[in-house]
């Protein structure tokens, strides 16, 4: 994971996702091919090709720590926002450098973005085209998904490191300069903002999803199946997300407040 290779993954993924664009609008082979369908094998196969690129993902943070000399330790699951999601253990990222901390951020991405590129020009050629495109779009969502500077994920730790700061949440430990201190005043309000919006309308989108899925499956939106679905995902998105998106607008606006005042170490001129 150097940045030769990481360049060349890029680039490869890149073109795989403009080949596939150029056959979709009728220039290339397989022309009109590449689509989704919704039938459970092809379902499946495309869910299923997408945990590669997850866990490939994963990989990729793992390789480019190991390049830089520090072993990674394993592959977990959690959730986040309600949405399963895999992690590397890279914990040992902190002991190096500003530039392998920032490599070890985007390799993640660039190693799913090459993966997924490789998936969506198989399916500009009609190779398994339903499942390789539900695959390939599922890893491009997931990838703008992670670089989404809002979440605690891979463009939350790569805007840290950009700015050589711990922590986005809080108030930064050393002095930082006006200009710094004008940006974080005003991340911190507008990710509040984003996450009480999310808190407001994420719930309905969720059961809207989850209820359009069940109908293409043949399940009826005014069944009692489709309904305790919808119950279920309420539950769930108070239960697990409405705490957590409460206590992260406290502190973020708490540290919007301590940061516009000064930091206690002093101020920068710049």
């Amino acid at each position: 994971a150097g940045n030769r290779g990481l360049a060349v993954m890029g680039l490869l993924g890149g073109g795989g996702y403009l080949v596939a664009g150029y056959s979709y609008a009728g220039g290339g082979a397989g022309s009109g091919q590449v689509g989704f369908s919704w039938d459970l094998g092809t379902t499946a196969a495309g869910l299923g090709l997408f945990l590669l690129t997850a866990v490939w993902h994963e990989l990729g943070h793992a390789a480019a720590l190991a390049r830089s000399g520090y072993p990674p330790g394993g592959i977990g699951a959690g959730v986040l926002f309600v949405i399963p999601v895999l992690f590397a253990d890279v914990t040992a990222v902190g002991a190096l450098p500003r530039a392998g901390r920032i490599r070890v951020d985007v390799s993640g991405t660039i190693f799913q973005l090459g993966l997924g590129g490789a998936f969506m020009a198989l399916a500009s050629l009609n190779i398994f085209a339903p499942a390789m495109t539900l695959a390939a779009s599922s890893a491009l969502l997931a990838i703008s998904w992670s670089l989404f500077p809002f979440i605690r994920s891979d463009g939350y730790w790569l805007l840290c490191d950009l700015l050589e700061l711990v922590d986005l949440d809080r108030p930064p430990s050393k002095p930082i300069s006006k200009r710094l201190r004008v940006f974080l005043v005003g991340y911190q309000l507008t990710n509040a903002a984003f996450l009480l919006m999310i808190g407001v309308f994420f719930p309905w989108r969720i059961i809207a999803l989850l209820l359009g899925v069940a109908h293409r499956f043949g399940i009826s939106q005014n069944s009692p199946a489709a309904k305790w679905l919808a119950v279920a995902a309420g539950v769930v998105f108070l239960g697990v997300m409405g705490i957590g998106i409460t206590q992260r607008i406290v502190i973020l606006v708490r540290s919007a407040w301590a940061v516009a005042k000064g930091p206690p170490g002093g101020l920068q001129p710049r």
